[in-house]
């Protein structure tokens, strides 16, 4: 049996780790479109201002995929699939056969549409690559650079602090109202904001749009409306505005040419993890969609590989979704959230001083979900709690 695994986040380790231990005679294989091994992605970011072991860093180093009989390609990048012949195409027109498929593809960053996106003043975090070359700008400089930040989720707000330490002059840009959109109601996006406001050097941005991007040989200009239009200038911006599926090229009637139809479709699995319509091919992490997975998350897309591993070795491991769980740390200020927030069915009970904040969601006397700003320690016991309580 040839399992073959495209990706080289979580997922896709996690499985191929799980189908060797299903199966200690298949052929494994990770093709991976980055030029370095597996690596802990969370960790990108507090590597713009620290020196991060490669034993930390890396998930595992070259041997321990040999003795496990794991083969890695790094560097190849996915053209399209042909489910018919059970073959995938990547580049350098290689070709690559499998009896089992798992996609991990993950996402990519959602692209700034505004003319400039090519820009080399405009950069994304979202790889390796990515922090290398945010790295390179941010450091050696002996005056404060001016960054522009579009997006006020984690990720956004996270860069925010890391650049600061390096005395950056940050600007971030939220189109929604609130801070974490996606996670806090508007008592914690306020909270949150009024401790942001105390750092040094950061301007907050919300209800904001920006409306174009303009290149300039020492810089770039954004110009963004809110209350009323404004031009901004930077020596560069991050895009930290969400992310997408990576979605793959499919063949349809195959004749092995240039000339077979393509198309793209979302990768909808069961609660199996296999892809719809498709016996051997599987999906897990961030590129798949699964009814009750946003994606983003790391720990869930380990879960996923993990699942999806032992069913492409022959299980029947039915996937059970874990409570969302995201934390972020912005500066001195932790933010965790975990479980049903959002749902307005539930009943909210704040408890707040000066410095922390908590709520805790019911329904029907029973926790769903928690968020913690700073005071984070009874992080662990809540989510437990939280996740014998979450039904799927």
């Amino acid at each position: 049996m040839h399992i073959l695994i495209i990706g080289g986040g979580p997922a896709a380790v996690e499985a191929a780790l799980s189908a060797r231990e299903q199966n200690k005679q298949a052929d494994i294989t990770i093709v991976s479109n980055e030029n370095i091994l597996p690596y802990r992605r969370p960790l990108l970011l507090r590597m713009l201002s620290e020196n991060i072991t490669p034993e930390r860093f890396f998930m595992h180093d070259m041997e321990f995929y040999q003795q496990k009989r794991i083969h890695v390609m790094l560097d190849s990048h996915l053209q399209s699939i042909d489910p018919e012949q059970q073959l995938v195409y990547i580049n350098n027109n290689q070709v690559l056969a499998y009896d089992q498929l798992l996609l991990a593809t993950g996402s990519t960053p959602r692209c700034i549409q505004l003319g400039s996106e090519n820009s080399e003043r405009i950069c994304y975090f979202y790889n390796y690559q990515d922090m290398l070359r945010i790295r390179e700008k941010i450091s050696g400089n002996s005056s404060s650079l001016r960054v522009i930040i579009i997006g006020g989720g984690f990720l956004g707000l996270e860069t925010a602090a890391q650049l600061l330490l390096h005395h950056c002059q940050v600007t971030l840009i939220e189109h929604n109202a609130l801070l974490l959109p996606g996670c806090l109601e508007k008592t914690h996006s306020d909270f949150l904001r009024k401790k942001l406001q105390s750092l040094p050097d950061l301007t907050i941005l919300t209800n904001c749009q920006v409306q174009k991007i303009i290149s300039l040989p020492h810089g770039a200009v954004c110009r963004v409306a809110a209350d009323f239009t404004r031009q901004l200038s930077a020596d560069f911006i991050i895009a930290a505005a969400g992310s997408e599926r990576n979605e793959p090229v499919w063949l349809k009637n195959s004749t092995g040419t240039e000339n077979s139809e393509k198309y793209v479709q979302p990768l909808h699995v069961n609660d199996y993890l296999q892809l719809e319509g498709y016996e051997n091919i599987y999906a897990a992490g961030d590129c798949a969609k699964h009814i009750y997975v946003p994606g983003g998350s790391y720990s869930e897309a380990k879960h996923m590989g993990a699942v999806a591993g032992m069913n492409i070795t022959g299980s029947h491991r039915k996937f059970i979704p874990l409570p969302r769980e995201v934390r972020g740390k912005i500066g001195d200020i932790t933010v965790y959230v975990a479980g049903n927030t959002r749902d307005p069915l539930l009943k909210a009970i704040h408890k707040f001083d000066d410095q922390s904040m908590q709520t805790l969601y019911y329904r029907n006397n029973l926790l769903e979900g928690c968020v913690l700003i700073n005071d984070i320690s009874m992080a662990s016991s809540l989510y437990q709690t939280i996740a014998r309580n979450i039904v799927y």
